[in-house]
């Protein structure tokens, strides 16, 4: 039996513990070098690994993997579907993808992941950069945010929706961010449909929280692999933020959207956070 994982990278890179740990199982492990040109794209070069492996696979995503693999599991041979979430606590005083070894990741999960957002520019920001995340890390995207932060004019959506495509090409010259144009390109198209619901809702505040009962969803999560990838609330998001025009907001890319600014509390009862966001959420109701 075969195992094809996505990493966060096209190349699988991020699994170089886990790949090893995979073949002392006794398993054949390969990972799926995908172009990331469209989605299409990436579901077809799935699909022709697929068809080259002899007997059955298991598909494993992460990310932007999950989304992949999904489309591309329809297919005799894939006996299985394993999906990765692209940020999940671990069972420590803090969270399994903050470390030593990244600061940055440290204060995000001090300060901002899981706190409850309510500013409509910081909504935008956080759109921007889950989007510059799919199929990458999200530690990567935090290195890169000031970069992002002066590219995206402060993530002001009003500026960001008049971006013209010599601005756009500016954007994929630029090394302080992801230089993906599909990515921009994307950030450009949200910036247009989220003044759409700006216009429609009065705020885009209000049009996501509502996705949630206007309140964060408390879950008391004791383990990592408790912690779902999606969830129903995030596949009616992403649905219904895809009929309006947004661009790279599966139900992963949503749920993890829902998770930074503190739609849902992912961190698990043990952390720190977790009771402290509790009581920030109640002092301010």
């Amino acid at each position: 039996m075969s195992v094809l994982v996505h990493g966060a990278f096209a190349d699988g890179s991020t699994w170089s513990k886990v790949i090893p740990l995979l073949q002392s199982k006794g398993f054949h492990v390969r990972s799926v070098g995908i172009p990331l040109t469209s989605f299409a794209d990436d579901v077809a070069a799935t699909k022709r690994v697929i068809a080259a492996e002899e007997g059955s696979v298991i598909l494993v995503g992460h990310s932007y993997g999950g989304p992949v693999i999904t489309e591309a599991g329809n297919d005799p041979k894939v006996v299985g579907l394993v999906y990765v979430a692209a940020i999940a606590p671990d069972a420590n005083q803090t969270s399994s993808w903050v470390n030593a070894d990244g600061p940055l990741l440290l204060e995000y999960h001090d300060r901002e992941w899981g706190v409850p957002v309510h500013s409509d520019r910081k909504h935008f920001e956080v759109l921007v950069l889950s989007g510059a995340q799919t199929g990458l890390n999200w530690s990567l995207v935090l290195k890169k945010r000031e970069g992002y932060r002066r590219a995206f004019d402060k993530f002001d959506p009003e500026k960001v929706a008049r971006y013209s495509e010599r601005e756009i090409q500016t954007l994929v010259s630029d090394p302080k961010i992801i230089r993906n144009r599909m990515k921009i390109e994307a950030a450009v198209r949200n910036a247009r449909a989220f003044l759409k619901v700006k216009e429609e809702f009065g705020d885009f505040d209000s049009y996501c929280w509502h996705f949630v009962g206007g309140r964060p969803k408390l879950n008391r999560w004791k383990a990592t692999r408790q912690i779902p990838a999606t969830s129903p609330e995030s596949e009616t998001f992403s649905k219904d933020l895809k009929h309006r025009g947004f661009s790279f907001v599966g139900p992963t890319v949503a749920y993890a959207y829902m998770q930074a600014v503190g739609m849902v509390n992912d961190h698990l009862v043990d952390c720190c956070r977790y009771r402290e966001i509790l009581k920030e959420v109640a002092n301010a109701s």
